[in-house]
């Protein structure tokens, strides 16, 4: 048991007292800033020793350095969700941490992205990126803005896991800003740009992608991507996950079963094209 207090308030509420039990059975630990201010999550770190720690998720605003100390300290960790929420201040270093058993990043937005990247991207074991945007709550990001963070993955030596890179494109529901939730609208066409020289030549290094997971709203975000897809050198699989109804919407007065299996052959078979040699599944849902 932990008694924390918030010094920026004087509140009687400001107190907040933290039970854990057993411990030394926890594997999962989620951090948010709804009832406990970033300061005090920063304070409680150090404190805090779950043997058996495998996934941890933490918002913005924690002290860097406690969160580099608590990652080190849980040498079992499998998961770590940077869960910024395009918001608040950075919780990782910029300097790299190698994390011997480190299997998956999860980020969101291009800059929590990069963070994660730079802080983790070099643990030796990872093996998925697990990565959302949402390009309408941010119209200046691109998928070239991407290739920045993604370079720590290329210089990944040859004798590290392959790579899944899971990418969700989809937006935020404004009425509730820190849940993200898929909104059936298709970015701008500058999202889909792939940048300058130096950017599409990051992503035709990246040898250890062999597989990018897609799931968006549309269709049409997801065939928009495919010359993206093109430059990655060793991919052997693409999977899309679409929203059905954006498809079948946008199919017109088709019977439902014909226009899911219609959208479904017809992005499978644009991609075949474009990705030669790839495997390619389409889910719609």
């Amino acid at each position: 048991m932990y008694s924390l207090s918030d010094p920026n308030t004087d509140s009687v509420n400001a107190y907040t007292t933290l039970f854990v039990f057993d411990a030394g059975h926890v594997d999962t630990l989620y951090l948010n800033t709804s009832h406990l201010p970033a300061t005090l999550l920063s304070d409680v770190l150090p404190m805090l020793d779950f043997r058996f720690l495998t996934h941890v998720a933490v918002p913005a605003g924690i002290e860097p350095a406690f969160m580099t100390d608590f990652l080190l300290r849980h040498s079992r960790l499998r998961v770590f969700e940077h869960a910024e929420y395009y918001g608040g201040q950075p919780t990782l270093t910029t300097h790299p941490i190698v994390h011997p058993r480190l299997l998956e990043l999860k980020a969101q937005g291009i800059a929590g992205i990069e963070r994660a990247l730079t802080a983790l991207g070099s643990s030796p074991s990872l093996s998925t990126l697990s990565f959302t945007i949402c390009p309408n709550k941010h119209d200046s990001e691109r998928l070239a803005d991407l290739s920045p963070g993604l370079r720590v993955i290329a210089q990944r030596p040859m004798d590290t896991p392959p790579i899944l890179l899971a990418l969700k494109v989809m937006d935020i529901d404004h009425s509730s800003p820190h849940i993200i939730i898929m909104v059936p609208r298709i970015p701008n066409a500058s999202f889909f740009s792939l940048g300058d020289d130096e950017a599409s030549a990051i992503i035709r290094s990246l040898h250890c992608v062999h597989e990018v997971k897609i799931t968006s709203a549309s269709r049409e975000t997801a065939s928009a991507m495919l010359p993206w897809l093109a430059l990655f050198p060793a991919l052997r699989k693409v999977a899309f996950d679409v929203y059905e109804d954006e498809c079948l919407e946008r199919f017109g007065p088709l019977p439902g079963a014909s226009a899911k299996q219609e959208a479904h052959d017809g992005l499978r078979r644009l991609a075949e094209g474009m990705l030669e040699g790839v495997v390619v599944e389409v889910g719609l849902r």
